[in-house]
């Protein structure tokens, strides 16, 4: 609104008033000071204040003294922001989802999926231990699995995804959502201890 100076006393003081749909009020005032009694009035000293309506038509009024009066408005706005679910913690989840029997699929993959997510980084580090590390290096080679390391890594996420998607109508693929993360990582596993050779087997 302005500067400081004292308690009550203001400098440089802006002000704009919509509360009005048809115009825009707008005060600028070199200083000014709040007068609280039963009513609070802000006066404003050396100031111009500038009425624009919707056409934007302005009208100007320079003034010495302008008093406005301070009120609460008689609709009182209240902010609130739609909590999302993936800022809830998995206990708190849990706890909803007993309660919200409609929206208890969408809760409990939320909730599960802190849990089974925590394999996906693994995942694909074995996936590209396995493609890119293991076996010997070709520069052709090298192409060839850098892209089948990307694709796998895109399939995996989306697989994820979807079975998510499914807990949402049915929460008895839950178990799904863990034994496919496993598996996979078992798998990635095997290969990597075994001795089979992965440019043999998959790349040509």
């Amino acid at each position: 609104m302005g500067k400081t100076k004292t308690s009550n006393y203001l400098e440089e003081i802006f002000i704009q008033d919509r509360t009005d749909k048809l115009q825009i009020v707008e005060y600028f005032s070199k200083k000014g000071y709040i007068d609280i009694d039963k009513v609070i009035y802000l006066t404003l000293i050396d100031g111009t204040r500038i009425s624009t309506d919707k056409k934007g038509r302005s009208t100007i009024l320079n003034f010495d003294n302008y008093n406005i009066k301070v009120q609460k408005d008689n609709i009182k706005s209240v902010e609130s922001r739609v909590i999302e679910y993936n800022e809830y913690s998995f206990f708190e989840l849990i706890k909803k989802a007993e309660k919200q029997l409609k929206n208890q699929g969408k809760l409990l993959a939320e909730a599960h999926t802190r849990n089974t997510i925590i394999f996906m980084p693994i995942i694909f580090t074995l996936i590209v231990m396995l493609t890119i590390l293991k076996d010997n290096y070709s520069k052709i080679m090298s192409t060839y699995k850098k892209t089948f390391a990307i694709g796998m890594v895109f399939i995996l996420q989306s697989i994820v995804i979807i079975l998510k998607n499914i807990v949402h109508d049915s929460i008895s693929f839950i178990p799904l959502m863990y034994l496919f993360p496993i598996s996979i990582l078992l798998v990635c596993l095997f290969f990597l201890n075994s001795q089979i050779n992965m440019n043999k087997s998959f790349f040509y």
